[in-house]
């Protein structure tokens, strides 16, 4: 009876190590995995702080609303209640390609941008600005 309760014994021992070897094994996988889900997290919370930053940035739309004055005169620029309104009629293709490149690659926050072809050399557009 005591060889068969060493033997048992033996048995369980090595089973419970396997198991204890297979539970680690899993726990580090996952604590890897978690580890480079936190890299890419703090990455992306980065690019997110920086796009919140350029957004908010009243003044570099401001600098902005004076470029595109700069390139065509606005037929009609106000204000309404958190909404700049900027309309540009008679465009030529060349001031509108820059025109909406610059509102392209800015940071505005661009409520609603009309652009309608008047004929086949020029157009009119209607941008609107959130505050």
């Amino acid at each position: 009876m005591t060889q068969k309760n060493t033997f048992i014994f033996i048995i369980v021992s090595v089973l419970l190590l396997l198991m204890v070897y297979n539970m680690k094994n899993n726990a580090y996988h996952t604590y890897i995995e978690k580890k480079e889900q936190l890299v890419t997290f703090k990455q992306e919370a980065r690019e997110i702080g920086a796009l919140k930053k350029r957004f908010k940035d009243k003044s570099a739309t401001r600098r902005l609303i004076s470029t595109l004055e700069k390139l065509a005169k606005p037929s009609k620029d106000y204000d309404k209640s958190k909404v700049h309104i900027l309309v540009f009629e008679n465009l030529p293709n060349n001031v509108l390609n820059a025109i909406l490149r610059k509102i392209e690659n800015s940071g505005l926050k661009v409520k609603k941008l009309e652009v309608n072809r008047v004929d086949a050399k020029n157009a009119k557009v209607r941008l609107e600005i959130q505050k």
